[in-house]
């Protein structure tokens, strides 16, 4: 270093000790207060995110309840509505496939996350129910009100209250939290009960809809002769020749799959065995009675219900799925005309059957009196029908037990019993009312009803605008991308097709 005008050398001062000890004093002043600084903002950092995020409780609360999540037209629809209608999709799905997917090893924890399709969900999945449940209920609450439909909900919102405490009693939890359990996080009882009392009035108004879409008794005859193979029965002869095929190795006990020449050569013999059985299947064979078209193995359906089948026709009928032949021979095909009937039930799983009729005996023993104890021991859970009444109760629709009993021809009004059905966890006391239509009858009154009834809530639906401004919904887009994906394939399959055709042709 130099001085600019003397041009003379610039000595450095050399550190002593007590120059180096007030360096390090300087620095370390210096440090600490760049620390004191640094704390002082992270601390106010600290208490900057704590302050919102306590203020951001109420804020989401508030969001959840007023704000617009979607909107259906011009109708907002709220976080907490949409979460009714969106836990209630996923609590159905579940309650129905839930234990198939643990049986398959699926985590149903994680479901919202898994693949529903190779682009979709189970959130999409149930954000599209949920979007079609709001779509439905606001439809139907506009034309209720257009049409001057009225109905108090209070007793049901009543009954649905003292549900939801049983219930939360029987899983241990507050009624608060069991409600935020089924409706979401901002669920509460006073939140949710316009949706509730909302839903009521909604499936009242659909019952009240669907008995003006019945159709008359010639419209009922017409819909079964266009479709007879759908409801007659038939009764035939069967018998039924297995392939026995191989299923260990020799001198092993391992299972092996067998080859198709081995399958093919035990099928020669169940056919030569089947053909050998023809003619005597009445005597060998089994006689099954009043099987429906449904009721009936695929592979028999078509011979069975052959509009020019006759009595005493036999045959022998291939079956490659079960690897079998059956021998066959016809008897007879006719309408089913078993009247349904019209009951009340108390159903049990608490083994009091018999007490519960005992109690009705030493009662008034009438229908009103057993109305009463259908009212006290029936849980809603299992039994929702108002004073335990099945109107057209059908056959198939109980266990056995059940059927035979109420179904007997004997059985008149005021007849009351208590059923345990064998292998049944739940027993069954029965106050038979009376017989009610054939139950093809119902069953087509019910299916053109059900059409008519669709045909009309997609009408009402499809006018209804889905807005979701802040794309909270995937799944458009996404079912969107699949059905680009699925044309481009079928495309694509069509020009190989006609490539190979082309070729095909030119070859020739």
């Amino acid at each position: 270093m130099s001085n600019k005008e003397t041009n003379t050398p610039v000595q450095e001062k050399v550190m002593t000790k007590y120059d180096l000890k007030m360096q390090r004093r300087k620095e370390e002043k210096e440090r600490k207060l760049k620390e004191k600084r640094k704390d002082t903002i992270t601390g106010i950092l600290i208490v900057v995110a704590l302050a919102l995020l306590v203020i951001s409780f109420p804020i989401r609360n508030y969001i959840a309840i007023n704000g617009a999540y979607i909107s259906l037209d011009d109708q907002p629809i709220t976080k907490v509505e949409y979460d009714y209608h969106y836990y209630a999709a996923k609590s159905n799905f579940m309650n129905t496939y839930g234990y198939t997917f643990m049986y398959m090893g699926m985590d149903v924890s994680t479901i919202e996350s898994q693949l529903y399709t190779e682009e979709r969900t189970f959130k999409d999945y149930f954000d599209e129910v949920a979007v079609d449940s709001l779509k439905r209920t606001k439809a139907m609450v506009a034309d209720a009100k257009a049409a001057g439909f009225e109905y108090d909900t209070t007793e049901d919102y009543a009954d649905y209250l003292a549900s939801v405490e049983a219930s939360a009693k029987d899983a241990g939890m507050n009624k608060k939290a069991f409600i935020q359990s089924m409706y979401g996080p901002y669920a509460t009882e006073e939140r949710v009960k316009a949706y509730i009392t909302e839903e009521m009035y909604v499936n009242e108004y659909y019952k009240a809809l669907g008995e003006t879409k019945k159709p008359t008794e010639d419209e009922v005859v017409a819909y079964y002769e266009e479709n007879k193979d759908t409801y007659d029965s038939v009764d035939y002869y069967v018998y039924t020749a297995d392939a026995v095929l191989p299923t260990a190795a020799p001198d092993s006990e391992e299972v092996v799959q067998p080859t198709e020449e081995e399958v093919a050569a035990a099928m020669e013999v169940a056919k030569a065995d089947a053909e050998a059985a023809v003619e005597t299947v009445k005597e060998q064979g089994e006689l099954v009675t009043n099987k429906t078209q449904a009721q009936t193995v695929e592979a028999l359906r078509e011979w069975l219900f052959d509009g020019a089948r006759e009595a005493g026709d036999t045959t022998v009928i291939e079956d490659t799925a079960n690897n079998r032949y059956y021998a066959l021979s016809f008897e007879s095909r006719y309408l089913d005309k078993t009247p349904s009937a019209n009951v009340r039930l108390i159903i049990t799983a608490n083994g009091d059957g018999q007490a519960i009729y005992d109690e009705w005996l030493a009662g008034a023993a009438t229908e009103e009196s057993f109305i009463e104890l259908c009212n006290k021991y029936n849980d809603p859970a299992i039994v929702s029908n108002k004073d335990g009444y099945f109107e057209g109760l059908v056959s198939t629709s109980v266990p056995e037990e059940v059927k035979d009993w109420v179904f007997n021809a004997e059985r008149v009004a005021g007849d009351a019993t208590m059923i345990v059905p064998e292998g049944d966890s739940y027993q069954y006391v029965a106050y038979f009312i009376e017989p009610n239509k054939e139950e093809w009858i119902l069953s087509i009154e019910n299916t053109i009803a059900t059409e008519r009834m669709d045909e009309y809530m997609n009408a009402l639906m499809d006018k209804i605008v889905v807005n979701d401004p802040k794309n909270k919904l995937k799944y458009p887009e996404l079912i969107a991308k699949e059905e680009a994906a699925a044309a481009a394939s079928a495309e694509a399959a069509s020009e190989e097709v006609a490539s190979e055709e082309v070729v095909s042709e030119e070859a020739n």
